[in-house]
């Protein structure tokens, strides 16, 4: 089988798609069942060096205002079996089936949010772009089952055209290699962790309410929120304001970004991991955690649970005195209880790898070429009897 992957975006890659082309590309290109693998991705990322190492191709930054007849005269040449877009997106690839990947679900359940109206606009525009895709697609791939039930229930679509292909987690980096975050000094413990990019639908008040009753009784304990602004620093700042208000702000450290190894001295360290967000696709914080043997409290907004199963105490969402009761319950753990917690968290780690995302990317893809054949055959016969 040879597969065209095209990202196709007027932008750059998000630290998402970014992972997921990094984890996806090697596996697929590995496999037998795939004779030829060649990758496009829109133009301002061909020059980022984890994505130039897996040889990618690109086409003008003008082309997507004349349908992309630069990338389809690229695919037409190449001549693929089928094309695989890992975001919801398509084009006409002249016949060629395609397969769309459907990983962001703020657009499409959330495109204002709160959000600056200017990404609220730009939201609703990959809703109407998503939508698109998943009609024109031969094939969908849903990150989880909570994308693939929306589609059925909401976007009235079959669902025997969607597939279930849940994100692998990558390999938890050893001890030597964690380190504490900067700004996160060694009387910072115990502290509770929380992390995620600050958009509003994150919830991070939950996590600032439940801390500050801890601490009106009197724990010595901090919370670090890692993660930075997006659209702007409007939440960012919403959230040190109440921290303000409730009089903990010198107990909270907001971190800012931080890379994996320091992502995982903090799940390993704090005493509990608090998921907070309202609206997830197939959250790799959450996959991380458990990689990382976490104790992790989270919303019951799926697909929470969908991901966590037993690795995890809920509730619900917007629910601070729930959430307070959750923490009681992991500070209270003996060192025993703790241990055996993580245990669970990184045995439920090994049900995602992304070696398992790759073989069912490849089934989703041979499916869908398959479907070609097959109405190209009933077509083929309907015309000869017709005739």
């Amino acid at each position: 089988m040879r597969v065209a992957i095209v990202y196709l975006s007027g932008g750059g890659l998000s630290g998402g798609a970014r992972s997921t082309l990094r984890a996806l590309v090697p596996i697929l290109r590995r496999d037998e069942r795939i004779e030829k693998l060649d990758l496009f991705v829109p133009p301002r990322a061909m020059h980022l060096p984890d994505i130039a190492a897996l040889q990618p191709n690109t086409w003008p930054a003008r082309d997507r205002f004349f349908r992309h007849a630069n990338l389809r005269r690229r695919i037409r040449s190449l001549r693929p079996d089928v094309v695989f877009i890992p975001n919801a997106a398509w084009f006409d690839a002249d016949g060629v089936p395609t397969v769309c990947m459907v990983r962001n679900m703020e657009a499409l359940l959330l495109p204002f949010g709160e959000n600056p109206l200017r990404e609220g606009v730009k939201n609703i525009l990959r809703a109407r772009f998503a939508r698109r895709a998943c009609q024109k697609s031969t094939r969908i791939i849903a990150v989880s089952r909570f994308v693939r039930d929306f589609l059925v229930d909401r976007r009235r679509l079959a669902t025997e055209k969607i597939g279930v292909v849940y994100h692998g987690v990558p390999e938890a980096p050893p001890e030597e290699q964690t380190r504490r975050p900067a700004g996160l000094a060694e009387e910072d413990t115990p502290f509770w962790f929380s992390a995620g990019s600050f958009i509003p639908y994150r919830g991070y008040e939950d996590a600032i309410r439940a801390f500050a009753a801890r601490v009106k009784t009197g724990r010595d304990e901090r919370l670090v929120l890692a993660g930075g602004a997006v659209y702007s620093d409007a939440y960012l700042n919403r959230t040190k304001a109440l921290a303000r208000r409730l009089g903990v702000e010198a107990d909270v450290r907001w971190v800012g970004h931080v890379d994996a190894n320091r992502m995982a001295w903090c799940f390993r360290n704090a005493l509990g991991f608090i998921m907070t967000s309202r609206l997830e696709a197939c959250p790799n914080l959450v996959l991380e955690a458990l990689a990382n043997g976490a104790l992790s409290i989270s919303t019951t907004h799926p697909p929470m649970p969908e991901m966590y199963g037993p690795a995890a105490l809920y509730y619900p969402a917007g629910d601070a005195d729930s959430l307070g009761e959750a923490m009681d319950a992991l500070a209270a753990m003996s060192p025993l209880e703790r241990e055996e917690a993580r245990n669970t968290a990184r045995t439920r780690a090994r049900e995602f790898s992304w070696d398992a995302a790759g073989r069912r990317t490849i089934e989703q893809l041979q499916r869908a070429v398959e479907k070609q054949h097959a109405d190209e055959t009933f077509e083929t016969r309907s015309g000869t009897c017709a005739h």
